[in-house]
């Protein structure tokens, strides 16, 4: 299996800890102001399940079926995680709006 793609599902955790450290953060310091609460919610717990678990379990399914040399994985890895992470963007940016919903949908 491609290193970059283990790594891109440790982003993606990485990415769902720094948001979850945030929302505490948020308990101490208005951090509202910058980011809204709900978006930050909701942009927090899609990277956690769409992100990071659920690229992992990908992931971790090519190598068992003995698939992660195929070029069909490597394209849909790509393409996962560059929706995964414009909806990341989006609900920080809207929350539930258009953007978030079509990259949310586009990931299902």
């Amino acid at each position: 299996m491609k290193q970059r793609f283990i790594h891109i599902a440790y982003f993606f955790f990485f990415l769902t800890a720094l948001s979850g450290a945030w929302m505490r953060l948020n308990l101490f310091v208005d951090t509202s102001s910058f980011i809204p609460y709900t978006n930050l919610l909701h942009a927090h717990s899609h990277i956690a399940v769409l992100g990071w678990t659920f690229f992992g379990v990908f992931i971790l399914f090519a190598v068992l079926m003995n698939k992660q040399s195929s070029k069909f994985v490597t394209y849909l890895a790509i393409s996962l995680f560059l929706v995964t992470g414009a909806m990341f963007i989006a609900f920080l940016m809207q929350g539930y709006a258009l953007y978030s919903i079509i990259f949310s949908t586009i990931h299902h």
